[in-house]
């Protein structure tokens, strides 16, 4: 599988990215070839990223490639190296106004992966905050709920981002949901 994933990579290969992301994320995973999955779900994420940070026309990407990382969010919410990089690609996806995103659905994704990382995961409480702060950015902000208010608070005020740099992240957040 890692053979495809670079394959698919080095051609910009969105479409083959997302049949593999289809083919090992779903409701019915076998707890057996959980880690097999969640590997190759990591792995494709990966590359999608890099493509995507790449700057390369992102014409393929639509809103089923969106829905193919978020359920990525749902099936592997508790590991948190899938959520950053998932978070990641929705970040940037909302920053390209020409790449549809489906803001309501994302929005509830990125609030619940950070409620579920809140211990521990500073990563995923940056990312999150980025996303929060990119959605505002792109005038998406209408679709974060009083729930990311608070949570971007609880952040805040539990100091669970813990790099001073990054810190910033969480009131950068906040400005965008007040």
């Amino acid at each position: 599988m890692e053979d495809r994933i670079n394959e698919a990579k080095m051609v910009n290969d969105f479409a083959a990215l997302k049949e593999i992301l289809q083919s090992h994320v779903n409701d019915d995973i076998n707890p057996a070839e959980f880690e097999d999955s969640e590997l190759t779900a990591e792995a494709a994420l990966d590359a999608l990223h890099e493509l995507i940070k790449a700057d390369l026309p992102t014409s393929s990407l639509t809103f089923e490639l969106e829905t193919e990382v978020i359920n990525c969010l749902r099936a592997f919410q508790s590991e948190p190296s899938i959520v950053e990089v998932a978070l990641s690609i929705i970040r940037l996806t909302a920053k390209n106004s020409k790449v549809y995103i489906n803001s309501l659905n994302a929005a509830e994704h990125i609030i619940q992966s950070m409620q579920c990382h809140k211990d521990g995961e500073a990563t995923v409480q940056e990312q999150g905050c980025l996303c929060i702060e990119q959605f505002g950015a792109s005038g998406k902000e209408a679709f974060l709920s009083a729930r990311a208010l608070a949570h971007v608070e609880f952040i805040i005020n539990g100091n669970l981002i813990t790099n001073e740099r990054n810190k910033a992240y969480a009131e950068r957040a906040k400005a965008v949901l007040n």
